[in-house]
């Protein structure tokens, strides 16, 4: 693990040896900044870092502009931002009273925890309700829909479960409905290949730019504001 001074920011960054044909470099995790170089590469990392200096400064504003589920003090629910309020409580609750979500906690419970319990069941319900319509549509009975932690907003596996993310119910409803509608368009085309995205076009014309929505909101991981 090395540091790269970009603006006024020291960025840790770790390299990556892979087979790979060119050297290139992504964020992971928010600001982790990976160097991903060909196996046997002679490049240097200082130089490469140097080099594309333009652009790790353009993403970590970029980084810097994206939503968080949850900030340390802001929870997003349905796309609208509520602040988040924690009570002791003698057993473990969330209320919405309008802008503000109180959650009651009780001795040594987790706060992320408890959101999780609480959206769970939202998120299991909604992408049903969705996964049906959407299925419908494109003709498919989906037999299986669940709903945990994960890093992804939802999946499609190759025995055709659909899977998403227990916060799909902090996102706006244009972006929750594209989740569900990208995972079940998956039992007709299984790979993002071309058929893939004209099936997407033909369904949701937009679908660039509510990605592009998605990839500027970041979940709230296990291991950030932890309790």
């Amino acid at each position: 693990m090395g540091t790269f001074r970009a603006g006024r920011r020291a960025i840790r960054y770790t390299v990556r040896r892979r087979e790979s044909k060119y050297a290139h470099l992504r964020f992971r995790e928010h600001t982790r900044l990976e160097v991903i170089l060909p196996r046997g590469s002679t490049v240097s990392v200082k130089g490469l870092l140097n080099k594309k200096r333009s652009w790790i400064e353009r993403e970590l504003q970029r980084i810097a502009n994206r939503r968080r589920v949850f900030d340390g003090k802001q929870l997003l629910l349905r796309g609208v931002s509520h602040k988040l309020k924690v009570v002791k409580g003698k057993r473990n609750s969330v209320k919405v009273r309008g802008r503000t979500v109180f959650v009651g906690l009780a001795d040594d419970s987790d706060l992320r925890q408890c959101v999780v319990d609480w959206m769970t069941p939202q998120a299991q319900r909604y992408a049903v309700k969705r996964v049906n319509t959407y299925g419908r549509k494109l003709g498919f009975k989906v037999e299986s829909v669940e709903v945990e932690d994960s890093k992804r907003w939802g999946h499609c596996t190759r025995d055709r479960r659909l899977v998403f993310n227990w916060q799909l119910v902090a996102l706006p409803r244009d972006l929750a409905d594209y989740v569900v509608l990208h995972e079940v368009s998956h039992l007709s085309e299984f790979n993002h290949n071309g058929r893939f995205r004209t099936l997407l076009f033909s369904l949701c014309p937009d679908f660039r730019e509510r990605e592009q929505a998605l990839r500027n909101t970041i979940p709230w991981m296990s291991d950030t504001f932890a309790s």
